[in-house]
This record gives C-alpha cells, sequence and structure tokens, in this order.
C-alpha cells in the first residue's frame, strides 16, 4: 500500500481541475478512475489534500464513521477559506452528528414534506402566473428557479417574505470561493447567527406549524431536545441547502434537457418519467462546481490499494462518481427513463441529506408544472451562450433565458 509520505509532491496534480461546461466533468475524471483512484492533489491553497474519484470509495466517505465533516486543521481551498468558511463552519459546531440527526428526522420526514405539497403547488401556480402575464421571454433563473426555494424555505423557518432580499445576499456570499476576507466572513456569521438567534428565540413563545418551531419544541425520548447550537446549525443548514442548492439543481436540471431535447420530448410524452427524470437531473448534473464535498479521516483509513493517514482532508467529487462506468451503464449518456439511479448528489448513509425529500418533490413540481405550462418551451438563446456562475461552491446558470 502507498501512504502520503511517499507521494513526491512536485508530481501532484493540481486541484481543482478546468472546468468550462457545468454539465461535464473534469477530463482527468476518468483517468484516475482507471489508473489512480486514491491520489493526493495540491489546493489553490497551497496545502494538499485526497482525491477519490470512484464511486464506491465515494459510498464509503460518506457511509464510514472514520471519515467525518473536516474541523479547524482540515485543507483550506483557497487562501481565504473556502472549505472552512461559512459553509461548514457551522456543521461543524454538531458535538454529536448522530444525534443531532436523529432529533431532526423525527420532524423532517418524508410524510410531513408530503403535506407541504399544496402549498409548494400553489406557490409554483403563482411564479407560472406571473411568467405567463408577462410573456416570452422569461429567465427561469430570475423568474422561477430561485424565487420558488426561497418561498418554500420561508415556509420552513416561518419567516416573512420581506426577508427574502437579506436572505438572497447571504446565501450568495455564504458559497463564494474568494474575494472575502476573514473580517468579511467573520461579519457575514455573525449577522446569520444574530438573526437565527432571534428567530428561535421567537420559536419558543410560538405554536406555528413551521418546521423550525416543531425542532424548537420537539423532545426525543433518547436523545432530548436540540441545544441552541443544534438549532442555529439546522437553520443555517435549511437556509443554505434549501435555497442555493435546490435552485442551482434546477437551473443545471432543466439545462440538461434542454440540451437533449429527445429526452426533453420524452418526459413531454410521459409524464410517469417525471420522478426518474428528477433523479436523473441530480445524477447527470450534480450540485457543486467541481470541487467536491471535503472529509476529514479520524483515523488512518486503508482505501484501495492506499492508506489515507488520519487527519487528511479527503475530497468526495460527485461529478466523478456519479460518472463511474462501474455503477452507471453509458454514464456519460442523459436518460430521463434511467432505473436503477443510486447516484450520490444527495449523499449516502450517514450523510444522505435530511432534506433530500423535500428536494425531490420541489423539483418534481416545479419541473412537472413548468412543462404543463408551456408545452412549447424552449432555449431562448442557444446552448452554447449559457453560462455558469464563476466563484461559488455550487454551480447553476447565471441565466436560462426560454420563450414557448
Amino acid at each position: 500500500m502507498t501512504t502520503e509520505t511517499t507521494r513526491p509532491e512536485l508530481d501532484l496534480l493540481s486541484f481543482p481541475f478546468p472546468h468550462d461546461d457545468m454539465l461535464q466533468p473534469p477530463c482527468p475524471y476518468a483517468r484516475l478512475r482507471r489508473e489512480d483512484p486514491v491520489t493526493q492533489v495540491r489546493l489553490p491553497s497551497g496545502d494538499l489534500a485526497w482525491l477519490i474519484p470512484r464511486y464506491d470509495h465515494a459510498r464509503t466517505a460518506f457511509a464510514d464513521k472514520r471519515f467525518v465533516r473536516i474541523g479547524e486543521d482540515a485543507a483550506r481551498l483557497t487562501e481565504d477559506g473556502g472549505f472552512d468558511d461559512t459553509m461548514n463552519a457551522r456543521p461543524a459546531q454538531l458535538s454529536d452528528h448522530e444525534r443531532w440527526r436523529k432529533i431532526v428526522s423525527k420532524a423532517f420526514t418524508p410524510r410531513y414534506v408530503e403535506t407541504l405539497r399544496p402549498r409548494m403547488q400553489k406557490i409554483v401556480d403563482g411564479l407560472l402566473d406571473a411568467m405567463q402575464e408577462q410573456g416570452p421571454p422569461a429567465d427561469l433563473v430570475e423568474a422561477y428557479h430561485f424565487p420558488l426555494p426561497m418561498e418554500v424555505i420561508c415556509e420552513l423557518l416561518g419567516v416573512p417574505n420581506t426577508d427574502q432580499d437579506r436572505f438572497r445576499g447571504w446565501a450568495r456570499d455564504s458559497v463564494a470561493l474568494t474575494g472575502r476576507s476573514p473580517e468579511d466572513i467573520a461579519r457575514l456569521n455573525a449577522d446569520m447567527e444574530g438573526f437565527f438567534k432571534e428567530l428561535v428565540e421567537r420559536k419558543r413563545h410560538e405554536d406555528g406549524d413551521d418546521l423550525l418551531t416543531q425542532l424548537v419544541h420537539l423532545h426525543d425520548a433518547d436523545a432530548g431536545k436540540l441545544t441552541e447550537a443544534e438549532l442555529l446549525v439546522t437553520a443555517h443548514g435549511l437556509f443554505i441547502a434549501g435555497y442555493e442548492t435546490t435552485g442551482n439543481a434546477l437551473g443545471k436540471g432543466m439545462f440538461a434537457l434542454f440540451r437533449n431535447p429527445e429526452q426533453l420530448a420524452a418526459l413531454r410524452a410521459d409524464r410517469s418519467l417525471l420522478h426518474s427524470a428528477v433523479e436523473e437531473m441530480l445524477r447527470y448534473a450534480p450540485l457543486d462546481s467541481g470541487y467536491g464535498i471535503p472529509r476529514q479521516t479520524l483515523v488512518d483509513v486503508p482505501l484501495g490499494d492506499t492508506v489515507i493517514p488520519r487527519g487528511a482532508t479527503v475530497i468526495v467529487p460527485h461529478f466523478a462518481a456519479n460518472r463511474d462506468p462501474e455503477q452507471f451503464a453509458d454514464p456519460d449518456v442523459f436518460r430521463v427513463g434511467r432505473r436503477p439511479n443510486a447516484h450520490l448528489t444527495l449523499g449516502h448513509g450517514r450523510y444522505f441529506c435530511i432534506g433530500a425529500p423535500l428536494a425531490r418533490v420541489e423539483m418534481q413540481i416545479a419541473v412537472g408544472s413548468l412543462l404543463d405550462r408551456f408545452p412549447g418551451l424552449r432555449l431562448a438563446v442557444p446552448p452554447e451562450e449559457i453560462r455558469a456562475h464563476q466563484n461559488l461552491i455550487t454551480e447553476g446558470p447565471v441565466s436560462l433565458p426560454v420563450e414557448w
């Protein structure tokens, strides 16, 4: 087996890899899966990390308790943070991840998500009404993909829609990779923490039916109640994951449909494909922008023919795992009827996304209702004119102009 100390640093690949198409993984992944599936890379900060592009290794990193969320001593993606910024600082506050998941899962169930379906449908219908009244062309990103999850997250947190502009700014700043000083990050964290502390305290004296109020009052017989720190982590996680990632998932997923017109036609002709189409959107066009999900090892971990040392930062790239031919037949083909489809975009095992049921229902309603309302929906510009956001951990189109 090889170890960290046997790899000459001069031979290390620079990561992230060049990535100029938001629907296609960077080229080195296919070679690395075959030839060097557990390899060290150098990050823009100069720090070193381990990259694991194979599907089976990625599943292990999500499910195995020897892999945990990154801590303060983890590798930095960029000089001013990246991996250890606002996206990860709050989850790192969880003293007992398993206990937290157990309590939150009591409230955030698929059954609870189903009770939200009528409200989500009402929000969708209102947004589509506004698009129809305005007439084509319309920008799906601005008019639909991000307003929808913002309205839904306001429902979950039980906050008024008047906070939406502030939320949008916080969300975009939270996933920026560069251009923020330590003072900027500290100010952002303080602003969000102050807001969510006040929100949680208000929920203690309310009897609402929103998810955050339920979590404030929920007492698990075995795990007890969520601490204030855990409630803040939960509110922050719902906010970022429920807004930024869902908006980009819709944008990239619809762009994949537009780039594969025969698959769009198949979905239009057979709406029973909607569920598998959403899963294929998530597999084919995962949410990160090529940077992957960071984990850290608690002990030395043998993986394949390599031992990853204790305390190392490990990067799990969705794009690579979801295109592994050992798991998916014709992985680079977008197929709305693909079954089975055990993609890793929403995690796996102990790190399976708690909000996955919400994301799936939200995307199913959004995509199905959009195609129902506008049967002739199409891109208003050539596909090569669609650009992805730059400098963000998450990825999606800047705009998606459509007509019908």
